[in-house]
């Protein structure tokens, strides 16, 4: 009889399953940065919706984690990510009625991955206030 041993996780698996954090960590400070190389190749990149859901839920983990809400931390990454499939969805509507030809993932993915402006929300009573000028970062990003 032959007893194989437990085999560990392999870390390029990440990668070869197409979700490599680190690499869409720097695409996300690209795209705050306002690169529009990044943003337009995040954009064509299908492999970057996941992370981008990803971002969203942390940002919205990080309104309860502010709020010092323990069901804001629960519920919070949930409602995050549905208000941000509305929010894309309503902005690719008026793209769209307004003449652009952006389709709904190429407009979620460089936007999902600049949810990372939204993690300030994690710091107590300030947080609040600077989530709301992330609205306006976000305003700028889309017209990238």
């Amino acid at each position: 009889m032959i007893i194989q041993e437990p085999t560990r996780p392999n870390p390029d698996a990440w990668y070869r399953a197409g979700f490599a954090p680190i690499n869409y960590l720097q695409k996300s400070l690209r795209i705050l940065q306002l690169n529009v190389k990044t943003v337009r190749n995040v954009a064509q990149d299908e492999r970057a919706f996941f992370p981008a859901l990803l971002f969203f839920a942390v940002s919205g983990l990080a309104t309860g984690m502010g709020q010092f809400n323990i069901q804001m931390m629960v519920i919070g990454p949930i409602l995050a990510i549905v208000f941000s499939l509305m929010f894309v969805g309503l902005l690719d509507v008026l793209a769209n009625c307004f003449g652009g030809t952006v389709k709904f993932l190429e407009l979620y993915r460089p936007l999902g991955l600049a949810a990372s402006l939204m993690w300030v929300q994690a710091l107590p009573f300030l947080g609040p206030l600077l989530g709301i000028f992330a609205f306006a970062y976000f305003a700028v990003v889309a017209n990238v």
